[in-house]
């Protein structure tokens, strides 16, 4: 019979995890509430013998189990979203003096037209008006390249930019590599601008992600991703990281 002490925690592991379903231990109403909580997110065809183990187990057993299990699966998640990427480049650009946030995707299309290949029509002032970070005038940042090994999701993403210390500036910091550091973005990739899924242009059930795509012979297309999609090895991600001010932005 499993006990909720860590020592019989431990026998019972050693045992391979396996307990008779009529060795029931003496569990109050509240445990035994918590228990059939715990199963009902249980896929369906679980082994006998797990259900067995969980009947039988106190609330307290429960615990040490579900926070060895889930402080695994961190783990596990961390090496893998932190190993999905290749850092490749990193460039410069500071958000010009007169920069409007209600106007800047309009100016810039302004400035690119007949210098890029193809510019998504739903990008636009209106569609992108809300961010997660505005960008403010004179503000400078240290913008890194980060090419996905693999496969990767938004929240891979999201945990790499909270690892780097980068902000979300969707659309605006998109157009801004564009308009400032073209040159500097690596070819033949699709080039992510992330935000929150809730700060994302809605097309019909879909948020739609910025992105760019440096072509051959300095062509240039600024268009829009699903935001749930999974992303290969033809995707970069662009960190824009906030340079203190005293701070010279380091290649």
């Amino acid at each position: 019979m499993l006990a909720s002490d860590p020592a019989d925690y431990r026998k019972y592991l050693e045992n391979g995890g396996r307990v008779a379903m009529s060795n029931k231990a003496p569990l109050d109403g509240s445990e035994l509430e918590a228990t059939q909580r715990i199963q009902t997110h249980f896929p369906r065809c679980m082994d006998p013998q797990v259900l067995a183990a969980i009947n039988s187990s106190s609330s307290q057993l429960l615990e040490l189990a579900l926070r060895d299990m889930l402080t695994s699966l961190w783990k596990r998640s961390e090496r893998r979203n932190y190993s999905s990427f290749e850092q490749i480049h990193t460039f410069d650009v500071v958000v010009p003096r007169d920069y409007d946030h209600k106007t800047y995707l309009a100016a810039v299309r302004g400035h690119v037209v007949g210098r890029i290949h193809y510019w998504n029509r739903n990008i636009s002032d209106r569609n992108f008006r809300t961010v997660t970070t505005r960008l403010i005038p004179g503000q400078r940042f240290t913008v890194k390249v980060f090419q996905v090994v693999g496969e990767v999701k938004a929240i891979d993403c999201s945990s790499l930019m909270v690892r780097e210390g980068a902000v979300m500036v969707g659309a605006q910091g998109a157009a801004l590599a564009l308009e400032q550091a073209r040159d500097q973005l690596p070819m033949n990739r699709w080039l992510l601008s992330l935000d929150e899924e809730s700060s994302l242009w809605l097309d019909g059930n879909s948020r739609m992600v910025p992105v760019l795509r440096h072509e051959p012979v300095a062509q240039m297309t600024f268009d829009l991703a699903y935001f749930r999609d999974r992303w290969g090895d033809k995707v970069c991600l662009l960190c824009f990281c906030p340079v203190a001010d005293g701070d010279k932005a380091k290649p």
